[in-house]
């Protein structure tokens, strides 16, 4: 049985977003064990070592220069939260199989599908974005719970 504070973390996914020098939206990620265990975590971002931007200058977006919707196009700017906590775990030698994400936002779909093949089995979600994340979780069997941020 889980045994997961979803009220502490989704505060603390909160506070990971705040992280990110994302122009358009800052996303915080977490993955924690069955017993609530800190496993990973991560924002949306560059990679290790990258810029601290996605664009050819300081403070350019190049999801915004192109007109890029949200959830749409992973190849272009930086990483999402949800693939940061993902490679955090991975580098870490940590498993993530059976574990559970919390997210600020709704998984994008190339997202959700490394959630899927990570052996994710629950998510927690601020909020939804209509990405189809959500849908292709449950569809591979994973429990997706909506969490109102609001009443965290």
């Amino acid at each position: 049985m889980r045994r997961i504070n979803i009220k502490l973390r989704m505060a603390q996914v909160a506070l990971l977003s705040r992280q990110s020098k994302c122009l358009r939206r800052g996303v915080g990620a977490l993955i924690v064990s069955e017993d609530d265990t800190l496993l990973s975590e991560g924002y949306n971002g560059m990679f290790r070592g990258g810029a601290n931007t996605c664009g050819e200058r300081e403070g350019e977006c190049l999801r915004i220069v192109q007109g890029v919707q949200s959830g749409c196009s992973a190849e272009i700017g930086c990483l999402h939260a949800e693939a940061n906590a993902l490679l955090s775990a991975a580098r870490l030698g940590r498993s993530t199989v059976g574990a559970t994400l919390v997210c600020s936002l709704e998984p994008c779909a190339m997202c959700a599908k490394m959630i899927v093949a990570a052996g994710i089995r629950c998510v927690f979600v601020g909020e939804e974005l209509g990405t189809g994340g959500r849908e292709l979780m449950e569809q591979q069997g994973l429990e997706v719970h909506i969490v109102d941020s609001s009443a965290t």
